[in-house]
């Protein structure tokens, strides 16, 4: 299945979705992760991450705006942003270098319609350079946010430990986290606390 077939289904099916979850296969997948740092059972490789700003906009078909503040934001809180907060403080405790953002990229290529606003994975046409490519011409300042994706993703890949530090990327460690396609901000550093007060860890 094509995604453009489950966009298709999400915006015609009635209260219909979609589940794609993992399972806890205790091999790729485990289903105590905090036992897992207390073992030290975890690669300490730097790691990223992070999560968008309306996670699960796309559930949202009607009155989106109303049923998003009410119902789902608190959801995106629980289910995505305080998980990576939970994920980065054990990171943090276990000295594993840990590098944190939220993106707020609202382009209309990528979120036309009913997904309005930086829904889970939209960011990724940017990482990956392929938005203007398969969701429609980008705009000048989506493809700035999407250059400076691609430049910090590589920085990591190419160096794991430095790469981001040197680009500019404060750590968690730091108490910072990157705001990426905010406003009229492309890249703009914040402190984590800005994203995790809602959350209690």
């Amino acid at each position: 299945m094509f995604w453009q077939e489950i966009e298709r289904h999400l915006a015609t099916a009635e209260g219909q979705t979609f589940t794609f979850l993992p399972i806890a296969d205790e091999k790729l997948v485990f289903s105590n992760y905090s036992q897992r740092y207390e073992m030290d059972a975890l690669s300490s490789i730097p790691a990223i991450v992070g999560t968008n700003q309306h996670e699960l906009i796309a559930l949202a078909v009607d009155n989106a705006a109303i049923k998003y503040n009410n119902i789902l934001s608190p959801l995106t809180n629980s289910s995505f942003l305080c998980t990576a907060a939970a994920t980065s403080r054990l990171r943090e405790a276990t000295c594993r270098t840990t590098y944190r953002y939220r993106y707020d990229g609202n382009f209309s290529n990528i979120s036309p319609g009913i997904y309005t606003g930086a829904y889970h994975a939209s960011e990724l046409p940017l990482i990956f350079g392929t938005a203007g490519e398969y969701h429609g011409e980008s705009a000048a300042d989506e493809e700035l946010v999407s250059r400076k994706l691609q430049d910090l993703w590589l920085a990591f890949a190419k160096y794991p430990e430095e790469g981001l530090k040197n680009a500019g990327w404060n750590s968690y460690g730091a108490g910072k986290a990157l705001l990426i396609g905010s406003g009229n901000s492309t890249i703009k550093e914040i402190n984590v606390s800005r994203l995790d007060y809602v959350c209690n860890i």
